[in-house]
């Protein structure tokens, strides 16, 4: 039996090319948004595309998962501001990051799911961090440091709501991502968005 992965936030750049390789991979793929119209890079990858999911509706995010999700399904929570936008407006930021990982982790709970991925940020590096080869387990290293920014604040809450459901059962992973740049629109003010003007802006001289 092919696996199970749903992915929250699958309208983005990280998630178009994870729904891609999960695909390839032979898993069956339930993209999710809070878009409402998901584009064709998306649904040729998905088994199911949901629109118009907030992950900030507890609800939603409840009813979604119970139609898509079992034991054997892997979640894949994508749904993140970029930096610039959390440091506009930290609360909706807050709203996003750390409540939407809440309710996607209670309704983990109810449906039984327990393998969950989480997109940590080298922005979770604080000024205590080491300047070179420094890895993600020096995070779980040094749980307390201070990152610096609302935005690593944020991200190191819903790693401690990862250890919590891990003592609970669960199966959490995270990943950190330092940036990843790509070719579609751009998606923001955000630090990979400048790394992607540079190159566009270079390529054209």
């Amino acid at each position: 039996m092919a696996s199970k992965s749903l992915i929250i936030g699958a309208g983005g750049a990280i998630g178009k090319q994870l729904a891609r390789a999960l695909k390839q991979a032979g898993s069956q793929v339930i993209a999710v948004d809070r878009m409402q119209h998901l584009s064709k890079s998306v649904t040729e990858n998905a088994s199911v595309a949901v629109g118009g999911v907030d992950i900030r509706d507890k609800d939603a995010v409840l009813a979604v998962m119970k139609k898509h999700t079992d034991k054997d399904t892997t979640v894949w929570n994508l749904a993140a501001p970029l930096s610039v936008e959390t440091a506009m407006d930290p609360k909706v930021a807050e709203a996003v990051t750390v409540g939407g990982m809440r309710n996607v982790l209670e309704a983990m709970n109810q449906t039984g799911a327990r393998r969950i991925c989480f997109t940590d940020s080298i922005g979770s590096f604080g000024a205590e961090a080491p300047r070179n080869d420094v890895s993600a387990s020096w995070l779980v290293a040094n749980p307390t440091q201070d990152p610096g920014s609302d935005y690593g604040k944020q991200k190191r809450a819903n790693r401690e709501l990862l250890d919590a459901f891990a003592k609970d059962g669960g199966d959490p992973r995270w990943a950190v991502l330092p940036g990843v740049l790509h070719t579609n629109p751009v998606w923001g003010n955000g630090t990979t968005e400048y790394a992607l003007d540079a190159l566009l802006a270079v390529s054209t001289q």
